[in-house]
């Protein structure tokens, strides 16, 4: 559920950055589907109207000090799977997060129990999330590899690229969006 929650918020946050920043209006994709999921991003909204994508987009999340954008072989070597451009995303997610989106069915289900003046006020309430818009690449612009520091993949290779070789100056976004 944690990652699933990331990758949604990963994916919300991009469609805010780039209405905020650049004023580009992205529908994402957000069905769930039996097979392979398309691209996360499904098309550009101008004029009221959307239009599909030049490129397939796919916008991947992970925690916020990781320093590599991992993507499984899956998601390089199978067609149907890969994207034209990889966005890569940070969310601060806390590890309480179901907590903070349930709080209220928590305190209705134990608020008559013993003690709960206690620690009521100790439940964390849902915040807003931050979300590193960490930068893009482009498919080749990722190492195969079978280890990055301080971790092994046992089960094959990975596409790796240090985030801090990603394209995330305003002009690499704004090439991005042309590309769109």
């Amino acid at each position: 559920i944690t990652n699933w929650v990331k990758g949604q918020l990963g994916e919300v946050a991009v469609r805010k950055f780039l209405k905020r920043e650049f004023g580009l209006e992205v529908e994402l994709d957000f069905d769930i589907y039996a097979d392979i999921v398309p691209q996360d991003i499904i098309g550009i909204v101008q004029n009221g109207k959307m239009r599909k994508l030049k490129v397939g987009v796919g916008i991947k999340s992970s925690k916020p000090k990781s320093a590599y954008l991992v993507l499984g072989e899956n998601e390089i070597k199978r067609p149907e799977r890969k994207s034209d451009i990889y966005i890569y995303c940070r969310p601060d997610i806390p590890d309480d997060h179901l907590l903070r989106l349930t709080k209220e069915l928590v305190v209705k289900a134990v608020k008559n129990k013993p003690h709960f003046s206690k620690y009521k006020d100790l439940l964390p309430g849902f915040d807003n999330i931050s979300c590193e818009i960490a930068g893009w690449c482009r498919p080749e612009e990722l190492q195969e590899v079978k280890d990055i520091p301080g971790q092994s993949f046992d089960n094959g290779t990975r596409f790796v690229i240090q985030s801090g070789r990603l394209h995330r100056s305003r002009d690499d976004w704004k090439r991005l969006i042309k590309l769109l």
